[in-house]
């Protein structure tokens, strides 16, 4: 958003890029995690579903332990 407020100064005048700003409003918000009890919701990221959080619990881990090997690498290599 800074980038368009940043060339809307430069390339336009103030009122026709506020227009524009107006224009681009988002009607609806995105949500991160669908609701388990409303099977119509279409505007969501994740499912609260078995796939989900085994993915989620998955990446967490991995990232735990890559987290542990540079610390661990650190020590070994001396660089702390």
């Amino acid at each position: 958003m800074k980038t368009w407020f940043f060339y809307g100064l430069i390339f336009t005048k103030t009122s026709e890029f506020l227009s524009i700003l107006v224009s681009l409003k988002i009607s609806k918000m995105t949500k991160i995690v669908k609701d388990s009890d409303n099977e119509k919701e279409r505007d969501y990221i994740l499912q609260d579903n078995k796939k989900t959080r085994f993915g989620a619990g998955f990446i967490i881990t991995v990232l735990i332990i890559l987290i542990i090997a540079v610390i661990i690498s650190g020590f070994y290599f001396e660089w702390f």
